[in-house]
C-alpha cells in the first residue's frame, strides 16, 4: 500500500512539475531573428543568412511570390547553430518575399518568435540569344531576339575583336523590343555581337549571362556601277572551285585580261587548300560566295554548320564574311535560308545553266552561255579544264555582242534599285524564288 502511494505521489509530482515548466515556457519570449538578408541570388535560387539566436532549438522560413497574399513556412531548420539557407527550385525572372522566426522546442511544445522583417529579392533573368543579324543598310547591323519575360532590359556587346577586349554596348531599356539597330560601324569590318537580359532591383541592374556570340560583316557600299543602258547585263558565277588542276587560274586569266568581273561560290575546304586563288579573285574585284564546306551534303542534309565553317575559311582568308550563299544542287531548305539570313547573306540559284559539269564540252557551253538575256546569273564551274577553254572564248566573244559583266549582287542592285536582301533567294536579276 505505501510503495502504491509512493507511486502515486511520484506521478503526481512529475505532471506538476512538468506543468509548472510548461507554464513558465508558455511565458517564454524568443527573441526575433536579427540580421535577416539575401546573400546571394541565381536563375532558380537564392541564398537567405542570418545572425544566429542563442537559447532556441531552430528557425522556420517562410516564402511568398509577388502574386501570393500570405507567407508560407518553406524549411524548419531544427539546428540552431544554421545561420543559411539556400532556397531552391524557384523561377527564373521572378518576384519574392522571405521572413524568418525562431523557435524553441520543450516536451513537445514549440515556443515561435515573432517573424522578421520581410527581405525582398529576386532570381536572375534567363538571358536571350541573338537569333540573327542582318546589313540591310549600309553602317549599320539590325541584331535580333525574342522577348524576355519578367527582365526589364538588354545589353548588346559589339567589337572587332573576338575576345570583346574592345567592347561598346548598346543598352535597351524596354523588355519588349526585339531588335535594334547598331549604326555607324565601319564599312567591310567584322564585328562580334553577345547580348544579355538584365533585371531592375533597387536600382541595381542583375544581369544573366551572356548569350553564344555571333559574328556578322558590314557590308561596304556598292559602287555604283557603269553600265550601258539598252546593253544586257550579266552575271557569270561558278561553283565548287578552286580546283587543283589549274582550270581556276586560267579562268582568272582571262577575267583579268579583259577586266571582267565574276562571282564564285567556293567550296569551303577548296578555298582551305587554296587561299592565294581566293585572294586573287578579291583582288580583281570578284565576289567570293559560300557554297558549304565539303560539298558532300545536299538539300535537308545540309545543317548550319556546312554552312558557317565554310564562312568562317573565307573570312580567314578575306577579312570579310561573305553575303553570298549558293545551295549545292541548287536545293534550299528552310534551315539553309534561316542560316544566311542570320549569316547577312544573300541566296543565288540561275537562270541559265550552261551545263558545263554535264557535257564538259566548251562549244557546248559556249553556245548555252551566249543565250543568256539581260539579267540572267550564268552558271559554270571553275574545275573543268573544259570550262576554261570555254572562257577563253566566251568572254571576248559575249563583250563583243554587248553583254556587261557584273557580280550578282551587283546586279541584283542595278535590277531592283534596292541591295540583295539576307535570307532571300534570287533567280536572276529580278526575280526572286
Amino acid at each position: 500500500m505505501k510503495s502504491a502511494i509512493k507511486i502515486i505521489s511520484g506521478f503526481i509530482a512529475i505532471v506538476v512539475f512538468t506543468a509548472i515548466l510548461a507554464y513558465s515556457f508558455s511565458g517564454l519570449n524568443v527573441s526575433e531573428v536579427k540580421d535577416f538578408s539575401v546573400k546571394d541570388k541565381g536563375l532558380t535560387f537564392t541564398r537567405l543568412c542570418w545572425k544566429a539566436n542563442s537559447n532556441v532549438s531552430g528557425y522556420n522560413i517562410y516564402q511568398k511570390n509577388k502574386n501570393s497574399t500570405q507567407y508560407t513556412l518553406i524549411k524548419t531548420i531544427e539546428d540552431s547553430d544554421t545561420t543559411s539557407y539556400k532556397v531552391k527550385n524557384l523561377d527564373m525572372e521572378s518576384h519574392y518575399f522571405f521572413k524568418i522566426s525562431a523557435f524553441k522546442s520543450f516536451f513537445g511544445y514549440k515556443k515561435e518568435s515573432k517573424k522578421s522583417k520581410m527581405v525582398e529579392t529576386i532570381t536572375l533573368p534567363k538571358g536571350e540569344s541573338i537569333s540573327s543579324v542582318t546589313n540591310d543598310e549600309k553602317s549599320t547591323l539590325s541584331v535580333n531576339w525574342s522577348s524576355g519575360i519578367n527582365c526589364s532590359g538588354y545589353e548588346i556587346d559589339f567589337a572587332l575583336n573576338s575576345d570583346f577586349s574592345d567592347a561598346q554596348q548598346a543598352i535597351i531599356d524596354d523588355k519588349e523590343t526585339v531588335s535594334y539597330d547598331i549604326k555607324n560601324l565601319i564599312q567591310g569590318k567584322t564585328y562580334h555581337l553577345r547580348m544579355r537580359s538584365y533585371t531592375l532591383f533597387e536600382g541595381i541592374k542583375y544581369y544573366s549571362d551572356y548569350s553564344k556570340s555571333v559574328s556578322a560583316t558590314v557590308k561596304k557600299e556598292t559602287k555604283k556601277v557603269s553600265v550601258v543602258k539598252g546593253k544586257p547585263v550579266v552575271a557569270l558565277t561558278f561553283d565548287d572551285g578552286p580546283d587543283y588542276a589549274g582550270a581556276s587560274k586560267r579562268i582568272l586569266d582571262v577575267l583579268e585580261k579583259y577586266k571582267v568581273k565574276a562571282t564564285f561560290f567556293t567550296v569551303g575546304e577548296n578555298a582551305k587548300n587554296n587561299p592565294d586563288n581566293i585572294k586573287r579573285k578579291v583582288k580583281l574585284n570578284c565576289e567570293i560566295g559560300n557554297h558549304t564546306y565539303n560539298h558532300n551534303h545536299y538539300g535537308a542534309s545540309v545543317s548550319a554548320a556546312d554552312i558557317s565553317k565554310c564562312s568562317a575559311v573565307i573570312k580567314n582568308i578575306t577579312g570579310s564574311n561573305p553575303t553570298v550563299f549558293r545551295s549545292t544542287g541548287g536545293n534550299t531548305t528552310q534551315t539553309i535560308r534561316n542560316e544566311c539570313k542570320k549569316e547577312g547573306m544573300s541566296l543565288y540559284y540561275w537562270s541559265v545553266d550552261t551545263k558545263d559539269w554535264k557535257t564538259k564540252n566548251a562549244k557546248k557551253t559556249i553556245k548555252k552561255a551566249m543565250s543568256a538575256k539581260d539579267g540572267d546569273i550564268i552558271l559554270m564551274h571553275d574545275i573543268y579544264s573544259q570550262t576554261a577553254d570555254a572562257v577563253e572564248k566566251l568572254v571576248p566573244k559575249m563583250l563583243k555582242k554587248g553583254y556587261q559583266f557584273v557580280t550578282v549582287s551587283e546586279l541584283i542592285k542595278i535590277k531592283t534599285g534596292s541591295a540583295p536582301k539576307p535570307g532571300v533567294q534570287y533567280l536572276s536579276g529580278n526575280k526572286t524564288l
